[in-house]
């Protein structure tokens, strides 16, 4: 991922901008998969859960599944709302143009440290978590429409960005703990800047 290249055999593909991963995982049917390490996974942004749909979403689903309609006819219906150049250009102005105070750099990394001094965490949030940390709250400040990030920015988005980065020690997962509930409790012990 880091060197926005593939390779088959000896060739070797430069990958265009915008470079995505997206990666999906199926906490059920692991069987033949292996996990990745930690250091991988430390490079994906986000960790968003998805959970079970609705009684309403499933029952769509359902009618979308045995109406005759193949998941491949839907594709016909998707329409483009954005294009290349633009998310490149919202890229560039998350990185440039949408404020972040001193302060509120201060907050995400007392975040993300207060994750590695957790006595439940055998590895807490690295480096790499306070920097997406930063470009995702800019990022949903700019989606609120607003040019500066302030705390609900952070908290927004600080369980997606710190989920997969906070790695519960094995006996404090068996009392039930997960990331989440520690991410919750960091958020909540360290107050936020006022702004």
């Amino acid at each position: 991922m880091q060197e926005k290249q593939v390779s088959a055999d000896t060739n070797v593909y430069q990958l265009p901008k915008p470079f995505l991963v997206l990666a999906t995982q199926n906490p059920i049917e692991q069987e033949g998969t292996y996990p990745l390490p930690e250091a991988q996974v430390d490079r994906f942004m986000f960790k968003i859960l998805v959970d079970y749909p609705s009684e309403d979403e499933e029952l769509e689903i359902v009618r979308r599944f045995t109406s005759g309609v193949t998941s491949y006819d839907a594709l016909n219906d998707i329409e483009q709302v954005i294009n290349v150049d633009k998310i490149i250009s919202m890229q560039q102005i998350v990185r440039e143009k949408i404020k972040i105070s001193e302060e509120l750099m201060r907050y995400i990394v007392r975040i993300t440290g207060t994750t590695r001094d957790s006595e439940e965490v055998s590895i807490g949030a690295s480096p790499r978590a306070s920097l997406w940390l930063t470009i995702g709250a800019k990022a949903h400040a700019l989606f609120k429409g607003r040019d500066y990030v302030n705390p609900s920015d952070i908290q927004r988005i600080a369980k997606d960005v710190l989920r997969h980065r906070v790695i519960v020690s094995p006996e404090w997962a068996f009392e039930g703990i997960d990331s989440d509930a520690i991410i919750n409790r960091v958020l909540k012990n360290i107050e936020a800047p006022t702004i």
